[in-house]
């Protein structure tokens, strides 16, 4: 099935249904996981944006580079029409003697997510 009549299908199922507006993300793993070379995620955004999605979520690690300056890649997923839904990582929390690190480092990612317009730090 193609991903444009799937999401069509999905639409009209949560339309049916109680609530708002229905809508789709796309997780980046498809296209690499992380994609750190900016040119690459910036070639994905450009194939979910065109199959229809509004949303995406992807690794940290594809969208670091932009935690100091989030202006430039907010405007590139403006201009695609599409909403940072949240950023995803791996800390190794369980870890005693990495934890301390591991937390500082997810609030960098936190930060990160705000900065960027998103509002999900999944793990």
């Amino acid at each position: 099935m193609q991903r444009r009549i799937f999401l069509g299908t999905l639409a009209a199922v949560g339309a049916s249904g109680a609530g708002g507006k229905w809508r789709a993300g796309c997780q980046t793993r498809a296209f690499g996981s992380p994609l750190p070379k900016k040119e690459q995620f910036l070639a994905a955004l450009d194939d979910i944006a065109a199959t229809g999605f509004e949303g995406i979520e992807t690794n940290f690690m594809s969208l670091e580079h932009s935690f100091d300056d989030p202006g430039p890649m907010k405007d590139e997923f403006r201009r695609r029409r599409l909403e940072l839904i949240g950023l995803h990582g791996s800390p190794r929390l369980a870890n005693a003697e990495l934890a301390e690190a591991e937390m500082r480092k997810g609030e960098r990612i936190v930060k990160g997510v705000r900065a960027l317009g998103g509002s999900l730090f999944v793990m």
